[in-house]
């Protein structure tokens, strides 16, 4: 028999002779191998296991460097001044502090804090967290004081700015006017609205809206589309004291569309629209429905000679804006001045009308009117420095009202005496030179003068 340990004899890998294989494979344990890795099935189970937990513990230490890493990042930002922290340490006496309007921060102090302080619950609202915290809370816009006692008597004061939150107040705009186009932007404790609204009424009510958010608005808000308004106006004067002597009675023949008064029978409600006065009795405006019935009624006074036109100006002008007229001239005043010098003022006289109409929608029109007449006085002349300076007698009022397009608006009342001399005689004779004065007579009259506008 041969020996299995010769030189050049074939062996298996358990180093048996291949011709003892079969005795040699009956003996040893039957399993069989692990396919492409010649390893034993327990081999390669406990390579798995080893591989998972290296898996495992890298996952694990993976998230703790990820966790490390954003509490660093959130600790690095609430130091920030601008960070997203809401916790705010108060070290100093007296500090301030912005907040949002639905917004809240934590206020935390070195010291247990024993009583807390909100001057205005309606804006802040605290909240005890700890002995050493309290959470305030933003209810509205506005300005209020934090004061925190400790318990060495020590007192710590807090101003708090509270701001409205733009982008609700964006939303309430576009919600009240759909129809407008507005923007809202946040500058510092302030806001800047602008845009176009359809409506001039639309202004304020956007401003009286952003100030329940902001203690301050900037407007820049423009009214879109361009408004005119045409304005016809005659300035008249009516003699009373003709009306008086011919009977005139205004109120019989005025009917039911007309205005009168009880002052002198031109202005006054019978039967249309409402009087208005001033405080002043003998001063009245009122709304006219009747418009031609009115200003035929005047055409004929005009004929009789008993009204007179001063002016009749046309006006255009954009709403909002002022319009202003004058007819009439300038006079020099003589001012005294320091060290015994004079210097010359000139002042207007005559017809002078200054209106601003604004545009509300629906045909309605608001008007603000100025008219005033003057003119020389020499009876309140004055002299000075050997120069005789005239006065000036004048009679003006200002007046709002609103008007639907069309409306008419008559304001009377404004009075005035003068003393007209009225000469009377035989014809021809009397103005014979030296003999016409015997026959003739010269006599002075007080004449009512009533300014219609």
């Amino acid at each position: 028999m041969a020996n299995p340990t010769e030189r050049g004899a074939a062996v298996d890998r358990d180093g048996l002779p291949v011709t003892a294989l079969p005795e040699a494979l009956a003996k040893r344990p039957r399993y069989p191998l692990a396919v492409g890795t010649g390893e034993t099935p327990a081999a390669s189970e406990g390579c798995r296991i080893v591989r998972s937990f290296r898996a495992i513990l890298l996952a694990a230490m993976a998230a703790c460097f990820l966790g490390q890493a954003t509490i660093a990042s959130a600790q690095q930002a609430a130091s920030e001044p601008g960070g997203p922290s809401i916790v705010r340490n108060i070290e100093g006496a007296n500090e301030r502090m912005e907040m949002i309007v639905n917004t809240s921060r934590i206020l935390t102090l070195n010291q247990k804090i024993k009583t807390v302080q909100v001057n205005n619950r309606d804006v802040l609202h605290p909240t005890p967290l700890s002995p050493n915290q309290v959470q305030i809370s933003a209810k509205r816009a506005g300005v209020d004081q934090v004061n925190l006692w400790t318990e060495d008597g020590s007192i710590h004061t807090v101003d708090v700015l509270v701001i409205g939150d733009a982008r609700e107040l964006e939303q309430v705009l576009k919600t009240h006017f759909p129809e407008s186009s507005l923007r809202v932007v946040p500058v510092a404790n302030s806001v800047r609205i602008s845009g176009f609204v359809d409506q001039p009424e639309y202004v304020m009510q956007v401003i009286q809206i952003a100030q329940e958010y902001y203690p301050k608005v900037i407007n820049s808000i423009t009214v879109s589309g361009v408004q005119q308004v045409l304005l016809h106006v005659k300035i008249m004067e009516v003699s009373r004291t003709k009306l008086r002597t011919l009977g005139f009675d205004w109120a019989q023949i005025s009917g039911n569309n007309i205005v009168a008064s009880s002052a002198s029978g031109l202005l006054g409600a019978v039967g249309g629209g409402a009087v208005t006065t001033s405080g002043n009795e003998d001063f009245f405006f009122s709304i006219v429905h009747g418009s031609n019935a009115f200003f035929g009624i005047l055409e004929a006074m005009r004929e009789d000679k008993l009204l007179k036109i001063l002016s009749e100006p046309t006006l255009v002008t954009l709403s909002g804006q002022q319009a202003s007229f004058n007819v009439g001239g300038e006079i020099p005043i003589l001012t005294p001045q320091s060290l015994g010098t004079t210097s010359i003022e000139y002042k207007k006289y005559g017809t002078q009308l200054d209106f601003v109409p604004i545009c509300l929608g629906n045909g309605k029109v608001r008007l603000e009117v100025w008219p005033k007449v003057s003119e020389i006085d020499p009876a309140s002349s004055v002299e000075l420095y050997g120069v005789n300076v005239p006065g000036l007698r004048s009679r003006e009022v200002k007046t709002s009202v609103e008007l639907n397009a069309g409306q008419t608006l008559a304001i009377a009342g404004l009075l005035q005496n003068r003393v007209e001399g009225e000469r009377r005689g035989l014809p021809w004779v009397s103005e014979v030179p030296y003999l016409g004065s015997m026959f003739r007579r010269t006599s002075d009259r007080i004449n009512e003068i009533e300014l219609i506008v």
